[in-house]
């Protein structure tokens, strides 16, 4: 099963992840959504690299937001498919943006973990920065040597992972 961006966020949620709050807008009611002053305008797609398609846009006031919002609209996917919805999702301030993945590896018919300290935009362009670590499907990881801090989060996607039988989170 595929998920959109805030379909993921609501399992996510359900272990305890925290995630910037949002409100999912169908596109057929636009005008009559009252924006947020900044927020992030994001189409419910079923695939990646929505930013380097104009599909994820930041707005700095609630006139924009619409604007923007509606200008999206009129666009398709990368696939050339309309989409129904947006996320109008909060501004989050961070320092560092990383990347981390749980998902059932092909090659090797195993879970794995990718991590990547580079994370944001064009994921799929980053191999170099990316390790990639085994996982059981048994039981959740007592330890992640590559990034011991990041053990929690890793345990709480391993979470969503199994209990919702998914090939990526």
């Amino acid at each position: 099963m595929l998920l959109t961006e805030h379909e993921g966020k609501l399992l996510l949620a359900q272990t305890g992840l925290q995630t910037p709050q949002g409100q999912l807008i169908s596109l057929d009611s636009l005008e009559a959504f009252s924006f947020p002053d900044t927020c992030m305008i994001k189409a419910q797609v079923l695939h990646g690299n929505r930013a380097m398609n104009g599909l994820v846009t930041k707005a700095t006031s609630a006139q924009e937001a619409k604007a923007v919002a509606t200008e999206m609209a009129t666009k398709t996917d990368m696939y050339g498919v309309p989409f129904t919805h947006v996320l109008i999702e909060e501004l989050t301030t961070f320092s560092d943006q990383w990347y981390v993945a749980l998902r059932y590896d092909t090659s090797s018919r195993k879970l794995v973990c990718d991590v990547s300290n580079q994370g944001g935009v064009g994921m799929d362009d980053r191999g170099d920065s990316v390790v990639t670590t085994e996982l059981s499907v048994l039981a959740p990881p007592d330890s992640f040597e590559a990034f011991p801090d990041l053990l929690p989060v890793i345990k709480q996607l391993w979470q969503v992972f199994t209990t919702n039988d998914a090939v990526l989170v």
